[in-house]
């Protein structure tokens, strides 16, 4: 097999082995949930003291199907996806619709801004999801660290172990 031939079918490869998902609203959301479970530390993507407020924090903290750790997906137009709270209704956002790296991530009111903006996608040769802010930064756990209360963040997109995540199913 030729080099250009290789290129393009590991090429081909990759790109399908990459699915992005979004999710309309519907109301089945408001009894189904999901959970993302940080791929590396084992630990759930959750609002802080399961919070109500704008600005509260997002961290990761054990797996226990507290409030503030359920969410779910709703179509936000351009291939991109609202995270939302079920607790408070709230959308996952980057503070300030922020570009840089380690801004950090919160909740906020739902209301179309930039930093509100994900795209999800399966990444089959990890058999793990990945969420990308419309700035083009991977959500991951600050320093890929494994404690509770670590912080989400955003970062240059890359496979380092924080960035990636278990979707977990719940009804």
């Amino acid at each position: 097999m030729n080099t250009r031939r290789a290129a393009f079918i590991t090429g081909l490869a990759i790109a399908a082995s990459t699915v992005s998902m979004t999710a309309g609203a519907s109301s089945a959301a408001a009894d189904s949930f999901t959970e993302f479970r940080n791929s590396n530390s084992g630990k759930c993507l959750e609002v802080e003291n399961s919070s109500r407020s704008n600005g509260a924090r997002v961290q990761q903290w054990d797996c226990n199907r507290q409030g503030g750790s359920k969410w779910y997906l709703r179509d936000a137009g351009g291939g991109y996806s609202y995270v939302v709270n079920k607790n408070s209704g709230k959308c996952l956002e980057i503070e300030n619709s922020s570009r840089s790296n380690g801004a950090r991530a919160q909740q906020w009111d739902c209301n179309g801004q930039a930093g509100s903006k994900w795209k999800v996608n399966y990444l089959n040769m990890f058999g793990s999801w990945s969420m990308t802010n419309s700035s083009g930064k991977a959500l991951e756990i600050e320093n890929s660290s494994r404690s509770n209360g670590a912080r989400a963040q955003q970062w240059d997109s890359s496979m380092r172990a924080g960035v990636l995540w278990q979707m977990v199913m719940n009804f």
